[in-house]
């Protein structure tokens, strides 16, 4: 992989990454689709969705590969993430990878109490947050590509 990343095994399986948010599905769909801020009960609900969808995925050992990624896809550099406030070389490649894929999803995908930001302005606020700086400088390089392909991986139905 370009940009200095890398990985011990080849080829990085980053189809199972589109199911880094699959523990939401414990989540209440009132609190999901809140339209304002969430109370600090609501937050700890949602927080608890990287521990149950590792949980979910532990059950199927041809993803055990995922299992790290989706648990730490939460995790910040700065050890201000959740569930367990690990930072830098403690978050696996993988999950840095995620965490800046689900950002960058989240910041540039309408909400119900917010638009959507322009992809730049998007990668722009990136870079102040506490992600892994060198995969969001990839992100940045090739933004145009992604910004083809997030309709594709957004609706998957849409794209045969």
């Amino acid at each position: 992989m370009e940009g200095g990343l890398r990985t011990t095994k080849n080829p990085i399986p980053f189809r199972g990454l589109g199911g880094g948010q699959i523990g939401k599905i414990a989540v209440p769909e009132h609190i999901l689709n809140k339209p304002g801020k969430l109370t600090d009960e609501e937050f700890e609900e949602i927080k608890k969705h990287s521990i149950v969808g590792a949980d979910i995925l532990r059950e199927y050992p041809e993803l055990s590969f995922a299992v790290p990624v989706v648990l730490y896809h939460h995790e910040r550099m700065d050890g201000s993430g959740y569930p367990f406030g690990l930072k830098d070389g403690e978050i696996p490649l993988l999950a840095r990878i995620l965490a800046v894929a689900d950002v960058f999803d989240a910041l540039t995908s309408d909400r119900p109490y917010r638009k959507a930001m322009k992809p730049e302005d998007a990668v722009a606020l990136m870079k102040k947050m506490p992600l892994d700086q060198e995969v969001v400088g990839i992100l940045e390089k090739y933004l145009s590509a992604f910004v083809r392909l997030k309709p594709q991986v957004s609706n998957p139905r849409s794209n045969p």
